[in-house]
């Protein structure tokens, strides 16, 4: 028998596998993070048809795009259909989510779509650490409670709350009510 802590850490652990699965996928499907070129100067005049070169994108706006379109994946179903079409990972990732949390599907991937914006936060965007962070919270789903803020837990326990009661369990500690 479970109860509901051990429901939220599961839940928990479902946010970080959505997260990491679609971050994983939109960095294959070339949503990766554009070039970053420091120091060019944009062409005009004849060299491109006198259309100016498009500037040169800080670290800030490189990191602020790939976390919108990875968001985009997370929130947007018929988006994560497309990225998925192709990627077993992804698909697999999906499947978990969606067995575990049924009709609280959606509201998993827009937590996780939001927790992504603190992830890209504390790791600078560095691919690598952002890739280590994700697998430590798979391995430890209880420290992502510090990524999270309130009015989120509360989601994951009411979450957890309805998994229980899918599964005729009642929901321990009061949760759900």
């Amino acid at each position: 028998m479970t109860n509901s802590m051990g429901s939220a850490t599961l839940i928990a652990a479902a946010l970080v596998f959505a997260g990491s699965g679609f971050a994983q996928t939109a960095q294959a499907q070339n949503v990766q993070t554009p070039t970053v070129v420091r120091g060019s100067q944009p062409l005009t005049g004849s060299a491109n048809g006198g259309v100016p070169a498009p500037q040169p994108m800080t670290d800030a706006q490189v990191n602020s795009e790939a976390l919108n379109k990875t968001q985009n994946l997370l929130r947007n179903p018929g988006e994560r259909q497309k990225a998925m079409a192709n990627d077993p990972k992804a698909q697999a990732a999906d499947s978990k989510v969606k067995a575990l949390l049924g009709p609280n599907t959606e509201k998993a991937y827009e937590i996780s779509a939001q927790l992504m914006e603190r992830i890209v936060a504390e790791t600078g965007g560095d691919p690598v650490k952002m890739q280590n962070l994700m697998l430590e919270l798979q391995g430890n789903p209880r420290a992502l409670e510090k990524y999270l803020s309130p009015a989120q837990r509360d989601m994951i326990r009411q979450m957890a709350s309805d998994v229980e009661k899918s599964k005729g369990m009642a929901p321990a500690n009061g949760a759900g009510h």
